[in-house]
This record gives structure tokens, C-alpha cells and sequence, in this order.
């Protein structure tokens, strides 16, 4: 039986390009399937087509999630780094992002990428945020304009402290807890960009979640998952679930 799962995508790339322009011999030897032992005695014409279905095979598979992980890591650990991959994620960006998360710090220095991919490449961006409500706020919640001049000075110091300025992102946040005594948190981590690629992850967007605590995410390189993930927020948001903060 044929086996090529062994063998490199970009091998089999490079020997579709030899037999394309005819320069190997007919059937193929061992001299000219170099480490592909399955197409030895092939026709140059079969090893084509077998070349050309195992290729558009790849091209359908969706990659395995990967692990990415903040903290000390065991020697030749088969992982990625988190603030590597949030780095790399929004640099690849250039159509829309989506980020949800619970705690930021540090976000100037994070978001750069992402603030630098809105300016050259006009990404959008939506941020879904929890609003911290401390205990001694409470009580004045009770008011409809206390509650919304809360709200607004929170995410306008959030934008201060952790946006590096114009263009912004627009901000979506959870209304529950500032309307009465419901104890919940948005507290999801995660990233979509494009609506490819996907990072769900334990780590906030601190300097302690991206460096120094021992934090376990997955990045997903799957548009229908990533899709999914990014049309579940912004159905939430259409449905009134978020409200939209307007600066």
C-alpha cells in the first residue's frame, strides 16, 4: 500500500515540480524518488496524479491545535510561546480581529501589533471586556447615570492605559453585573483574527498571563472553528447580550 504520510509536503511539492518539467526518468528509480519509496516503478503520468491528489488532500486538512503556554517549560517541549503567538497573530492580520478578555495590563505594549495592523492594513477591531465593579460601587449602580458614567470612565481609562491611540477598537462589554446583583464575569481569553486562525487561552492579556504565570491555550488554525468562535460574540452583541461603548 502506498504510504506518504511520512513524507514532507514540501518534498512532494518540489518532486511535482521535477516531474511538471520532464526531467525524470520513466518509470521512476530510486535515484529519482529519493526518500519517496512509494513512487518507485511509477510512471512519470501516475506519479503525477498521485502526487497531485495527496497534495490537494493536505491543502483540505485542517492543522492539529497547538499548544501555547506561558511559564517555565520542560527541555525540548513541543509548544508555543504566548506572547510570541499573540505577537505573530496580530501581525498577520488584515481583515478583523476579535478579542475578548477578562484583565489587561501592559496592553500598550501587547496590542502595538495589532494597533500597527489597523494603520497599515485598515484591520478592524472588536474588544469584548469585562468591567470591574468593586464593592463600595455598588450601591450607586442603582442609578441609571451613575451607572453609565461608571461604565464610561472605566473603559475610557481602559483605552488610556492600554491602547497606543488612534485608530481604537470598538469596545463591547457586559452589562449584567452593573444592573443588580448578578455575580458574573466575562471571563474568556481569546483571540480571532480573520476568522482563520483562533487562540483560546487561560492567559489574560497581562504581563504576568503573557511572561510569568504558567498559563494553557490552544491555537487553532481552522476558519470554521474560528468562524464560529467570532460569529458567537458578535451574535451575542447583535442580540443585546454586549453593549456597544460609545466613546
Amino acid at each position: 500500500m502506498t504510504d506518504l504520510s511520512a513524507v514532507g509536503t514540501g518534498h512532494l511539492r518540489a518532486l511535482r515540480e521535477r516531474l511538471k518539467v520532464g526531467r525524470l526518468a520513466d518509470p521512476l528509480t530510486r535515484w529519482d524518488a529519493t526518500d519517496v519509496p512509494a513512487l518507485v516503478g511509477l510512471g512519470c503520468a501516475e506519479a503525477a496524479r498521485l502526487l497531485d491528489a495527496v497534495l490537494a488532500e493536505r491543502a483540505r486538512a485542517v492543522p492539529a491545535p497547538e499548544l501555547v503556554w506561558t511559564g517555565p517549560a520542560p527541555l525540548h517541549a513541543a509548544m508555543l510561546d504566548t506572547a510570541v503567538t499573540l505577537k505573530q497573530l496580530f501581525h498577520r492580520a488584515r481583515r478583523r480581529v476579535l478579542v475578548a478578555g477578562y484583565s489587561f495590563d501592559h496592553g500598550r505594549e501587547i496590542f502595538a501589533p495589532l494597533h500597527t495592523a489597523m494603520v497599515q492594513h485598515g484591520v478592524t477591531t472588536d474588544f469584548f471586556l469585562h468591567v470591574p465593579v468593586a464593592d463600595h460601587e455598588r450601591p450607586a449602580l442603582r442609578a441609571t447615570d451613575t451607572r453609565e458614567a461608571l461604565v464610561r470612565r472605566k473603559l475610557t481609562d481602559f483605552l488610556a492605559v492600554n491602547w497606543p491611540g488612534a485608530p481604537y477598537p470598538a469596545l463591547h462589554y457586559d452589562p449584567r453585573p452593573l444592573e443588580g446583583p448578578i455575580w458574573a464575569s466575562l471571563h474568556a481569553k481569546c483571540v480571532v483574527v480573520d476568522e482563520a486562525e483562533a487562540l483560546v487561552t487561560s492567559a489574560n492579556f497581562t504581563n504576568r498571563g503573557q511572561d510569568r504565570n504558567v498559563e494553557v491555550g490552544a491555537l487553532i488554525r481552522d476558519p470554521r472553528y474560528a468562524g464560529a468562535l467570532a460569529a458567537q460574540w458578535r451574535n451575542a452583541q447583535a442580540q443585546g447580550m454586549f453593549v456597544r461603548f460609545e466613546p
